[in-house]
């Protein structure tokens, strides 16, 4: 039973670099036995902005495994490139 879901929305809004961000993702979250469940398009209205753009949507098993793979060294290099 799935009980964690975790979203990520990279920085660009290029959907060539969303497909990197998601494969460099799906390779580090299928060591914490997590799975990408969904693409999702958003848009978001802030003060002073518009933003749209592509998020992916990852379920784990527990939330241990989630925190685990957010706080991992090798998502940690992918959340560098997503800052950017």
């Amino acid at each position: 039973m799935t009980i964690a879901y975790f979203v990520a929305r990279p920085r660009q809004a290029d959907s060539r670099e969303f497909l990197v961000f998601r494969e460099a993702s799906q390779e580090v979250l299928s060591g914490f036995n997590g799975e990408i469940m969904e693409n999702l398009r958003v848009h978001r209205e802030g003060a002073d902005r518009s933003d749209t753009g592509e998020a992916l949507v990852a379920a784990f098993d527990t939330i241990a495994q989630a925190r685990a793979f957010y706080e991992s060294e090798e998502y940690a290099e992918i959340r560098k490139d997503r800052a950017s």
